[in-house]
């Protein structure tokens, strides 16, 4: 009898062990390839302006330089102070190079030249989640025996990790100029990921979760663990709400031994639904991005009858207020969620999980420009720093550039060797 007893309990337990497995689904990681076509600078799918940015004449006129302006040397600003916004208010017209006009901003932007084909040690790598969803990332690994940081770099809107313009800036620059190891991962707004996953969703708290569970598995994957001392993040526009609510889990889940180091975010959006329907008030804002991304408006109708509207903001609004879509759910992690990621049945009410009485202690480097047409400064960068949301937040808001088009204003090399020099403060 007993042994039956003991027989059945054993039963039991591998029952519960079973159930904890499909209740707490953990994060893979695929590093094989995949069948995407071979990245290369002419992959130009979706903006009707990428086959003029990638035209051989438009290289030829918009080039970077790599050198530091002779100026720096006689103003002091050739080296970094401990505060990067103190050194920018001192010496930031001296790393302008550039005409500060819009469209000259967004075109040379969005020209900068990258082959991901020449970069050694690439990987497409491939994130499983629960309920089925996949996500792609752009892994560069150092060749070294000493552990070096990872950066998590998010995409923002619309970009994959076969076409990316706003983020190569970025990516060249710390792929080829600095020793940290990059993990680019693709943006749930992308066409790429809304296909692959037969869903249509719009980042911020889903990413928050994504980010999170990425950073948590990779500790745990001895290949590559074993070569990372520290883990930074960065986020660009639309993955601003998903960086900081990864920031918030690892505030309440790594009681101990914090996830991230620090953070970097460039013209962040963080007010969801205020920064829609600034688009939708405004008169030429959702006009101009439905002819810039008419290509991906048309895919995503392919998809669902709502983009088959005039707008493509206007799609979006219209298709989330109705579908109330939702990829991560807190019960499907094995971590502690913070109250501000609580499941709310409301789609709006779960985007815009940082209020005024959000504190997130990460220590984060917030950039952003003066005049944004996209991510409007007032309802996102000053609203941060308005409520002192980041208790350890550093922030500046350049006088020049549109929209995190700093490298189109400003020199290229130096400002990624500010952000280089912030970052491995901590």
């Amino acid at each position: 009898m007993a042994i039956k007893i003991k027989t059945c309990v054993t039963y039991m337990l591998y029952f519960a062990l079973f159930l904890g497995h499909i209740c707490f689904a953990s994060v893979t990681i695929d590093f094989k390839e995949y069948q995407d076509p071979k990245w290369s600078e002419s992959t130009v799918q979706y903006p009707l302006l990428g086959s003029v940015i990638k035209s051989e004449t438009w290289k030829n006129n918009f080039k970077y330089t790599d050198s530091i302006d002779f100026r720096l040397q006689s103003e002091n600003c050739s080296k970094f102070s401990a505060s990067t916004s103190s050194y920018l208010k001192k010496c930031e017209n001296l790393i302008s190079e550039n005409i500060d006009n819009l469209f000259l901003n967004i075109f040379r932007g969005l020209s900068i030249q990258l082959d991901l084909n020449q970069y050694k040690n690439l990987k497409r790598v491939q994130f499983s989640f629960p309920r089925k969803i996949n996500l792609r990332g752009i892994l560069l690994m150092r060749e070294t025996q000493t552990r070096r940081p990872l950066i998590i770099f998010r995409a923002g809107l619309f970009s994959n990790t076969q076409e990316f313009f706003p983020e190569r800036f970025i990516l060249k620059y710390l792929y080829e100029n600095s020793d940290f190891h990059i993990l680019f991962l693709e943006s749930t707004t992308s066409v790429e990921f809304a296909k692959r996953n037969n869903e249509i969703i719009i980042g911020g708290y889903d990413e928050a979760f994504q980010n999170y569970a990425i950073a948590d598995q990779i500790k745990k994957e001895k290949t590559i663990s074993s070569k990372i001392s520290k883990i930074h993040l960065f986020g660009i526009s639309h993955a601003g709400p998903g960086i900081l609510g990864a920031a918030l889990i690892d505030q309440v889940d790594q009681v101990n031994s914090k996830l991230f180091s620090s953070a970097v975010l460039f013209c962040p959006l963080v007010q969801f639904k205020e920064t829609f329907e600034a688009h939708l008030n405004s008169w030429w804002k959702d006009p101009v991005q439905t002819i810039i991304n008419w290509n991906r408006k048309s895919a995503l109708a392919e998809m669902n009858a709502e983009f088959k509207g005039l707008f493509l903001i206007d799609s979006y609004f219209r298709y989330l207020n109705k579908n109330n879509i939702q990829f991560s759910f807190p019960e499907d992690f094995n971590f502690k969620i913070p109250q501000e990621l609580a499941q709310k049945d409301n789609f709006w009410d779960r985007q815009n999980f940082i209020t005024e009485s959000t504190q997130i202690r990460l220590p984060t480097l917030v950039w952003s420009t003066e005049k944004d047409p996209m991510v409007d400064v007032k309802l996102n960068h000053q609203w941060l720093e308005k409520n002192r949301i980041l208790a350890n937040g550093e922030y500046y808001i350049f006088s020049r550039g549109h929209h995190c088009s700093f490298h189109s204003v400003y020199n290229y090399f130096y400002l990624g060797q500010l952000i280089e020099s912030w970052q491995k403060r901590f």
